[in-house]
């Protein structure tokens, strides 16, 4: 006996508890007051009841791109416009500017969107009466972008021994490159070039071998992954180069001598070592060179070539380590048998007024006649330097004591005396002046028993 009225339309009631009733709005209605007679008794609504459109139903999406689809769905009745929403978390959030938008027609373009993604969009129909429920919901996943195109390889500029420079054009949508590089047609890679990463559109390669044929291809890489491989290019590295090394002469030197450095270079401009090959006479450190020993000492200048250059003909130098310059000891001097001792134990050579005394190699030389003496040491054909002049003046007895052979002043400077008392009164006394190389500069004839002059002047200093 339930009776529901929508603004004076009886409608079917379908259902009812003590206290509610379900009843189907009867078509055509919209708005007005709703009735209602239950047990006996009648009431109307205080305010008016507005039936809204019906939801829309959404239809599969169109024209899908990697960013971007378009929504469709069915028109409703008295819907002015329509209500969208997309979402790729189940509506928890939403794609920027389609939360609720605004659409007048069935259907509208999504876009700003990411390849290769699920999405969902549902639709609510709007009226004077309002919004409508949502739609069903239509799932759709935007496209995978499409590789990026091959690069096209170009030809290999800067070829050197050890690498070029790999070329390629640039691909619109790459985001990189990666370059492979092989000497046996990618059956193995280059070091480092095995799918290399690289930012530009050229890269310089290096550690290959000098005279060797190389090939590369490129692949162009973005978000939507690699290309097919490009073109292949061949380049074939240079020969190594030769080079020399200019290694300046070494100057003799002499035992005891501080150390001093060698100077070579190579044509290469790579750098030179240097080892001795006399180690018992120098020794070498990078350029340095120690004196060990006197004797002849030997030193080879080496350049062992890398991958752009081969390795330089070695280079000697030989040169003299001199004996330390020896001195002479005069021993027995007022003997029958003066001696001289050379300061070096072996190599001696006696010389006598700057002649050389023939068989006189002895550490020790008798004197046998007068004169000035030097000596020199020979080391492995390296000659020192001649020893400072022994003057050695051999004379017969003097009839008187020598102690009155006097002469003064001793050291002199423009005149010497000499007094003659040693001898007899009125005797001829012959006198020589000898410098340290036993030439006679000066001889006179004197009388003895009393004092003779010597002018000095025009004579060198020194002694005699």
């Amino acid at each position: 006996n339930n009776i529901v009225k929508f603004n004076g339309v009886t409608a079917t009631v379908t259902a009812s508890t003590a206290t509610s009733i379900t009843a189907i709005v009867p078509a055509g209605s919209s708005t007005g007051s709703i009735l209602v007679t239950a047990k006996g008794k009648t009431a109307i609504s205080s305010s008016h009841f507005t039936v809204m459109g019906n939801a829309p139903v959404a239809t599969a999406a169109t024209v899908i791109s990697p960013t971007g689809f378009t929504a469709n769905w069915n028109a409703s009745a008295g819907a002015t416009g329509y209500r969208l929403d997309v979402s790729s978390d189940n509506f928890v959030t939403f794609v920027a500017g389609f939360n609720d938008k605004t659409v007048s027609a069935t259907s509208d373009v999504v876009t700003g969107l990411i390849p290769n993604t699920p999405y969902k969009y549902r639709v609510r129909a709007a009226s004077v009466n309002g919004i409508s429920g949502s739609s069903n919901v239509i799932d759709v996943t935007t496209l995978a972008l499409p590789p990026p195109e091959a690069p096209v390889a170009m030809a290999a500029t800067g070829i050197l021994q050890t690498g070029f420079t790999a070329n390629w054009n640039a691909v619109v949508i790459a985001n990189e490159y990666r370059l492979d590089v092989s000497a046996d047609n990618f059956a193995t890679f280059a070091a480092d070039f095995n799918n290399k990463a690289v930012s530009g559109t050229s890269v310089t390669v290096t550690g290959l071998t000098a005279n060797t044929a190389y090939t590369y291809r490129v692949r162009a890489a973005s978000a939507s992954g690699l290309s097919a491989n490009s073109n292949v290019v061949g380049v074939k590295t240079l020969m190594k180069q030769d080079q020399t090394i200019n290694f300046e002469a070494v100057a003799d030197r002499t035992e005891g001598d501080d150390a001093f450095t060698l100077n070579a270079v190579a044509s290469s401009g790579l750098a030179v070592s240097f080892e001795s090959l006399s180690m018992s006479k120098v020794s070498v450190s990078g350029n340095t060179v120690t004196i060990v020993a006197a004797g002849t000492a030997s030193i080879r200048a080496r350049q062992d070539g890398n991958a752009s250059f081969n390795a330089a003909a070695n280079v000697e130098r030989s040169f003299c380590i001199k004996p330390t310059k020896p001195t002479i000891t005069l021993t027995n001097a007022n003997t029958d048998t003066p001696t001289l001792t050379s300061s070096a134990t072996s190599g001696n050579q006696w010389f006598l007024n700057g002649n050389v005394i023939n068989g006189a190699t002895n550490v020790t030389h008798t004197v046998s006649l007068a004169g000035v003496y030097t000596v020199l040491t020979t080391v492995e054909g390296c000659p020192s330097e001649l020893s400072d002049p022994q003057a050695v003046i051999v004379t017969g007895d003097l009839d008187k004591d020598a102690s009155a052979l006097i002469v003064f002043p001793n050291p002199a400077k423009d005149r010497v005396y000499m007094s003659l008392g040693a001898f007899d009164s009125g005797s001829d006394v012959q006198i020589r002046l000898i410098d340290f190389n036993g030439r006679v500069v000066f001889q006179k004839i004197a009388f003895g028993g009393g004092t003779t002059e010597i002018a000095l002047g025009g004579y060198a200093r020194g002694s005699y």
